[in-house]
């Protein structure tokens, strides 16, 4: 029976909305944001000796929780993922060095939770739940030594010693700053995102404020001072450090910052922000200098603009790895780019025929667990040679959601399905079930190509704008990513992943 490959563009009801340097890196002069492409919201970061450590939200995607580490804070590397099993929405973790060893407290929808290990690389522990309510926890350490977490809503909790349990309850300290009301703002106040350290006799709380999305000037960073670790606080004059004044900016919804001294009397924050118009893209890591007044308070660096060239901070640098984006599934084990939704299914693949063997799961992209790589640029190409064996469907997509993606599939009669209000379908012949297949996304419009190997491939005439395919419109605090899939029963095996940057226009 003659195979065909079934291109499937899923679309919704709706109205539709850098590639890493491969060379070691030198020490540099200037940089330009963000610091991490795609993805990459909710930044915490620590320092311990010479070296910087970050992570961010995982979200629904596992292995998560992964580390990076930079000596300039310009160029990063992936170091290890503290979370290698599914364990349900991880959002804004907060990375800790405490009395010789790494913790990372976060939120999952299974609660409040706290991992650790004796160094960054691991072991890391298993997720121990901590007995807590609200989200976005931020640790501090008191004069006496006791360790407390902040959260949302102006909450703080005393810890143990240990750092593995909490002691008594949540108890409001914080208020938060009254934003003027006039201020087009996701929501009012929607305090979160405490991060807290000390200075000159004043405990200094930075937090995030106007909501995370929404209007392109909802978030913004604020700092307020105690000289307890439980308050009462001052908001600062300043207010807000860091905020989106206009949509005609570069960077929309600034916010959720770490303020952190890089060298002695050097300042400076890490946030997220969407970048104008490219939300699919997710909230990404920026970074910028503050400076402290005469009175004691942060601002940012008078005329520095986080969208143009900046001086970057002076400190020394080492060769390291940027984070992979192709892959030719040579093995042994999964890349550290690679994450699945929301599950962690190690049985599910294997190496061998010279690719990476997924058995199939599910009848479509919306419940088979689609393996995802983070997309890093406004305009890039994603090609994979795919080889479907048995009653299975297989393919390459961009996927949001189970309720949001776009891409081909390849298979015997398969067709995708799933919660698609319409469904898109064509056909070209596929000798057997082994098929290249690329998908060009430029400024979130995606041109679909196929063919019998890379030298053949052919343009389908069908053509989409994914605009919509962000949390405006679907929730979830995510973002587009190319991803591979099989479905159904049977197996597909991927070679030669390619992940492509693409020249703005």
């Amino acid at each position: 029976m003659k195979s065909y490959l079934l291109i499937s563009l899923l679309l919704m009801p709706i109205p539709v909305l850098c590639a890493a340097d491969k060379k070691h890196p030198k020490t540099p002069a200037t940089f330009t944001n963000p610091i991490l492409a795609g993805d990459y919201a909710d930044p915490s970061i620590v320092k311990v000796g010479d070296d910087f450590y970050l992570t961010h939200s995982s979200f629904r995607y596992a292995p998560g929780l992964l580390i990076w580490k930079s000596r300039d804070l310009v160029h990063w590397t992936p170091v290890t993922r503290a979370l290698p099993e599914f364990f349900g929405d991880i959002w804004a973790p907060d990375i800790v060095h405490h009395n010789g060893k790494f913790y990372i407290y976060s939120k999952s929808t299974k609660g409040n939770f706290v991992v650790w290990a004796p160094s960054i690389e691991g072991p890391w522990s298993k997720p121990i739940l901590l007995d807590v309510g609200e989200i976005d926890p931020g640790h501090v350490v008191g004069p006496d030594g006791k360790r407390y977490l902040h959260y949302s809503q102006g909450n703080a909790v005393e810890l143990a010693d240990d750092g593995l349990s909490v002691k008594g309850k949540l108890k409001k300290v914080y208020e938060g700053w009254p934003f003027p009301m006039e201020w087009r703002a996701e929501g009012y106040l929607c305090l979160e995102g405490p991060k807290l350290f000390f200075k000159d006799g004043y405990y200094h709380l930075i937090s995030a404020q106007g909501g995370t999305a929404g209007a392109s000037t909802s978030h913004m960073v604020v700092q307020a001072r105690s000289r307890s670790p439980l308050g009462p606080w001052e908001n600062s004059p300043h207010n807000p450090v860091i905020r989106t004044e206009s949509r005609d900016e570069t960077w929309w919804s600034r916010g959720h910052g770490t303020v952190f001294e890089a060298s002695p009397g050097d300042w400076w924050i890490v946030y997220h922000a969407y970048r104008n118009n490219a939300r699919t893209l997710g909230r990404q890591t920026l970074m910028e200098a503050v400076e402290w007044t005469a009175d004691g308070w942060l601002k940012s660096k008078a005329g520095q603009d986080p969208a143009g060239l900046l001086a970057a901070p002076k400190l020394p640098t080492a060769p390291l790895a940027p984070m992979p984006t192709s892959d030719e599934f040579k093995g042994p084990k999964l890349g550290i780019q690679w994450q699945f939704w929301d599950e962690y299914d190690p049985s599910r693949f294997e190496f061998r025929d010279g690719g990476l063997a997924m058995k199939g799961k599910g009848k479509s992209p919306a419940d088979c667990s689609p393996m995802t790589i983070m997309a890093e640029d406004l305009a890039y190409e994603v090609t994979v040679d795919v080889e479907v064996k048995g009653k299975a469907q297989a393919g390459l997509i961009l996927f949001y959601n189970p309720s949001a993606y776009a891409g081909l599939g390849v298979g015997d009669g398969a067709i995708w399905q799933g919660a698609m209000a319409t469904l898109r379908r064509s056909r070209i012949a596929a000798p057997g079930n082994k098929m290249t297949l690329r998908l060009l996304f430029d400024h979130n419009e995606v041109e679909f190509f196929a063919g019998p190997d890379e030298k053949t491939l052919t343009k389908l005439d069908k053509s989409e704008d994914l605009e919509g395919y962000n949390h405006t419109t679907f929730g979830g605090y995510l973002s587009l990513r190319p991803a591979i899939y099989t479905a159904g029963e049977g197996e597909a095996i991927f070679r030669n992943f390619r992940y492509k940057k693409l020249p703005a226009k």
